[in-house]
């Protein structure tokens, strides 16, 4: 009889140390800080994109793991049963049941589910290849399982989808939340969000429409641009070269300031051109920024990608005002 009790010893042990990490684990899932996870993995953590990639549909793996936690808790309670028989006859089968009853609750349950809670990160990447090889090997039975618990939710009229992880969208609800709680201010908030969505605007919706600048002969003299620009509070105009459909460059007020102080207002303005460079309307306003930025100009005239005629202009103060605001000035 005794090394029989010592196996079940043994067993009840073991049930009762995985009764507590499917526990923590359930807690974790449920509560792990994704976005944390998502950093983790785009610095190149092959663990947690992983992890991320069971999260993206967290019903299969709560069911892999609720599954594992009752069978456990079911194996456990009938091991204690029949210790407690063998030593102390069917008295002790039932005081051996109640006393399973809290020991789980407390260190099955409570302990292991507040270490999940308060530590889901460092939980769930600690155990990332045994949380990702349990979840294979149940994947099967949790399919089935959540697909009948989808069919009877959504036969009660609940949810039976849930939105795809979205770290950009997940930025904005919480700078929504910080702007209502008063963590930032209307104005932080509102640059934040400008700044987000400047990754879905184009050349074209950033950029000056042609039809707005002023436009000057390439035969015009630097004084003769100047007092344009000022008449149209204009500091970027577009230059042409015989017809004003054939518009060869842009100058800009920052390019003429210094001849004009040293006395060449006579100069044609032709020979102040600025150094620009050429995009298409319909490629993303950041990627005309950082090539900007690569070029180390500040205009980069925009065309038509069919036509390839100019539609207009975009200047760094146009990115400023998409983050920003308008400047009046």
């Amino acid at each position: 009889m005794e090394p029989l009790i010592l196996v079940l010893a043994v067993v009840y042990v073991v049930t009762l140390a995985m009764s507590a990490w499917f526990s923590a684990t359930e807690t974790a899932v449920l509560t792990v800080d994704r976005v944390k996870l998502a950093d983790r993995a785009a610095s190149g953590d092959a663990k947690t994109r992983k992890l991320l990639k069971l999260l993206e549909d967290p019903a299969h793996l709560i069911m892999a793991i609720v599954v594992g936690d009752v069978a456990n808790d079911m194996i456990a309670s009938s091991v204690a049963a029949m210790l407690g028989y063998m030593l102390f006859g069917i008295e002790g089968a039932a005081l051996m049941a109640g006393f399973t009853v809290i020991i789980t609750l407390f260190f099955g349950e409570s302990f292991p589910k507040t270490i999940g809670l308060y530590n889901a990160e460092r939980w769930l990447t600690t155990f990332s290849k045994a949380v990702w090889f349990y979840a294979k090997i149940m994947e099967p039975i949790s399919d089935g399982l959540a697909g009948l618990s989808k069919k009877l939710a959504a036969s009660l009229g609940g949810k039976t989808s849930r939105e795809r992880f979205d770290l950009k969208q997940r930025i904005l609800e919480l700078t929504d939340v910080a702007t209502r709680l008063k963590v930032l201010d209307f104005k932080e908030g509102d640059v934040i969000r400008r700044i987000l969505h400047l990754g879905e605007r184009r050349a074209r919706d950033v950029m000056t429409p042609k039809k707005h600048i002023a436009i000057v002969s390439s035969n015009s003299t630097i004084e003769e641009v100047a007092k344009i620009m000022a008449r149209e509070k204009q500091s970027n105009l577009l230059v042409y070269d015989g017809s004003s459909d054939n518009v060869v460059g842009v100058v800009a007020l920052r390019d003429i300031l210094s001849p004009l102080a040293e006395g060449k207002g006579k100069e044609s303005v032709k020979n102040y051109l600025t150094r620009c460079i050429h995009v298409l309307e319909d490629e993303d306003a950041l990627d005309v920024l950082t090539n900007m930025q690569r070029n180390n100009v500040h205009v980069a005239i925009v065309h038509d990608p069919v036509t390839k005629n100019i539609k207009g202009i975009v200047v760094l103060r146009d990115f400023a005002e998409e983050v920003l605001g308008h400047f009046v000035c």
